[in-house]
């Protein structure tokens, strides 16, 4: 009997520990949802920022019409500008606006690299302005290397800048202006045929 009972007894604990293990495993439950409930609460509101860099493909085209100039005959040891002005603008094909600059790509039988005042030496500027009626006087394109090809070598690009300006040209999509053209003649030439001088305007992307 008495072992009986204690068999008894001890079924008892058994049974009541088993519910004190489920009550435990309970209670930490609804701690672990508090818990996440408590974390959800205190999330940032001022969220975090993301950087995106794209870098586009675009197509630069520049068009000059006409693509020539006739100076005509003119006197050695003197000056002249252009009285027509050439239309500068971003190409049909252009998808980004431009930054232009200058340089002297052919000098026939002159020399880029010698002074007016020298045989067979001459100087030549450019400006743009777009003002087409008018075009700049002589005195008007700036002395120094502000409107002035660089004369170093042939072939060497300088900046093409503005009227009264020394800040390089540039042009958005469907804008437009106009190139004027000084030149000083040699002070004494070699020959008296016709030269043909060349330059070139080369576009960058903005």
């Amino acid at each position: 009997m008495i072992n009986e009972k204690t068999v008894g007894r001890g079924s008892k604990k058994l049974k009541g520990g088993v519910k004190m293990k489920k009550l435990i495993v309970g209670l930490m439950a609804v701690g672990l949802v508090g818990m996440m409930a408590g974390t959800a609460m205190g999330a940032s509101t001022t969220g975090v920022t993301v950087n995106l860099y794209i870098t586009p493909v675009v197509i630069v085209d520049l068009e000059i019409s006409p693509t020539y100039y006739d100076f005509s005959s003119i006197d050695l040891g003197t000056s002249t500008g252009s009285l027509t002005g050439l239309n500068v603008k971003v190409g049909d094909e252009g998808t980004v606006g431009i930054k232009l600059e200058k340089a002297v790509w052919g000098d026939d039988g002159w020399d880029v690299t010698l002074s007016s005042a020298v045989q067979d030496g001459f100087d030549l500027w450019a400006l743009t302005r777009t003002t087409w009626s008018v075009h700049p006087e002589v005195a008007e394109y700036t002395t120094g290397s502000v409107h002035e090809f660089d004369e170093t070598a042939l072939f060497t690009y300088n900046n093409l800048t503005q009227y009264g300006s020394s800040t390089q040209m540039t042009l958005d999509i469907n804008e437009e202006t106009n190139l004027w053209l000084r030149l000083d003649m040699p002070f004494k030439a070699t020959e008296s045929r016709q030269q043909k001088l060349q330059v070139r305007v080369r576009a960058s992307a903005k």
